[in-house]
């Protein structure tokens, strides 16, 4: 009996050991729930006000929640609602059938196209639809299928699973320089990357070669439900888990036992992307080998975008944004100063880097014109912006996504390009530029 006594007495105190601890998480839990998403900034990263957004893809890696909604708290203190639609678009309602006697541009990009740091009606994707609209006899819509984090290859992917369902005329795919690159060396210290998974790449006989990749475990064999469910919904997963969380980052600073963490999130090799505005960095041994090896894999996916664009009897544009360093004096003044101090990693090679801040863009420009795909470059544009004493086009800190007004300028030159060129032709229609 007494023996039957202490072990009822040991089960009564794991039990409320159990519950007082359950108890705790969910007190925590809800405090967290009411903490305003911008004070939650202290704790988690800015991106965390966007995880609400985004869901599991293992077609794409991540992608964006139908009818999710947020505020965004932006750079100049703005608090911008979004609303995803019922197909998982920052846009209008589209189905997926498209209206008798209507022209669609279905736009491919990243954070940039998908431009949450700005209302809805800034952002150039709607503003391109307004002003076409204007221009055409046919109805435009413009499909605007940016997903944050998104590179190249989530880019061909979107149009494959998703984009083209939408029977676009034109496929407008919407590169920047700034991150594109880095984003095919895809790591799962990579933001969105971190919280869902993504796919690494590689050629293997000039062929594309992706393997699926996830900060903790690789989906779907060890991920359960419970844990995408958290990941999706808990404010305190974010803190302690999301690998962003500054608390996160603490424990496993001083005591890395305490919270899961990949070699690869050890890395820090930021900086390496500098080397794309070298003059010829596509063939200069003196750089490291890794920007050629990317430079093939963006070659390699962006000869089969064009080849599947074209295979569903449509036609592909595309539309290249610079960094914001390459066209403003201060803010490149400033990426000299970081470098030189240390504050980006910018590995010695031994040679003296000959920069030229247009390269990146130049390159594809010339690498997409071979295959007469047309291109706007938007880097003469927005230099000409500057040296004419424009104000800002980006967003100040690290993100410097394109403001209300560096959203403007984009569709205001993109609308003309269109029309001018008499790229958006209805059948029988002739061009008067």
């Amino acid at each position: 009996m007494r023996n039957g006594r202490v072990s009822s007495g040991c089960l009564v105190k794991v039990v409320v050991v159990v519950l007082g601890v359950l108890g705790g998480v969910l007190l925590l839990e809800a405090g967290l729930r009411l903490v305003p998403a911008s004070m939650l900034d202290a704790l988690v990263e800015r991106t965390s006000q966007r995880l609400a957004l985004y869901r599991l893809d293992p077609r794409l890696g991540w992608s964006l929640q139908p009818d999710g909604t947020t505020v965004i708290t932006t750079k100049d203190s703005r608090a911008i609602p979004i609303q995803i639609n019922s197909l998982g678009l920052r846009d209008t309602e589209h189905s997926y059938e498209k209206p008798p006697g209507t022209y669609r541009l279905l736009m491919l990009g990243d954070s940039f196209t998908e431009a949450l740091d700005v209302y809805l009606k800034e952002s150039f994707p709607y503003r391109v639809e307004q002003c076409l609209n204007g221009k055409l006899s046919a109805p435009v819509e413009v499909i605007n299928g940016g997903v944050s984090g998104y590179g190249p290859w989530e880019e061909y992917l979107f149009y494959q699973n998703e984009g083209a369902k939408y029977n676009p005329d034109v496929v407008v795919w919407v590169i920047y320089v700034g991150n594109d690159f880095v984003n095919l060396r895809r790591t799962t210290d990579s933001r969105l990357a971190a919280g869902f998974g993504a796919y690494r790449l590689e050629l293997q006989d000039d062929k594309i070669v992706s393997s699926w990749m996830s900060w903790d475990e690789p989906y779907p064999q060890n991920v359960n439900s419970l844990e995408l469910f958290l990941r999706q919904h808990s404010r305190l997963w974010r803190v302690l888990f999301y690998p962003e969380s500054k608390i996160r980052q603490m424990l496993v600073g001083t005591r890395k036992n305490i919270l899961p963490i990949s070699p690869v999130l050890e890395e820090n090799d930021a900086g390496w992307d500098i080397y794309l505005h070298t003059r010829n960095f596509t063939n200069n041994d003196a750089l490291p080998f890794e920007l050629k090896q990317v430079w093939q894999l963006f070659e390699a996916i962006a000869v089969e975008m064009h080849r599947t664009v074209q295979a569903d009897g449509r036609r592909l544009m595309v539309v290249i944004i610079p960094a914001d360093y390459q066209v403003s004096n201060e803010k490149r003044m400033d990426l000299v100063r970081q470098i030189d101090s240390g504050e980006i990693a910018f590995p010695d090679i031994g040679v003296l880097v000959d920069w030229v801040y247009d390269e990146p863009n130049a390159t594809i420009a010339r690498f997409f014109e071979a295959r007469q795909v047309p291109v706007l470059d938007m880097f003469p544009h927005f230099q000409r912006h500057y040296l004419d004493g424009g104000g800002p086009l980006y967003f100040e800190g690290l993100e410097s996504h394109l403001n209300k007004d560096g959203q403007r300028l984009m569709g205001d030159v993109m609308c003309e390009w269109l029309g001018r060129n008499g790229l958006l032709l209805l059948p029988g229609e002739v061009n008067n530029p």
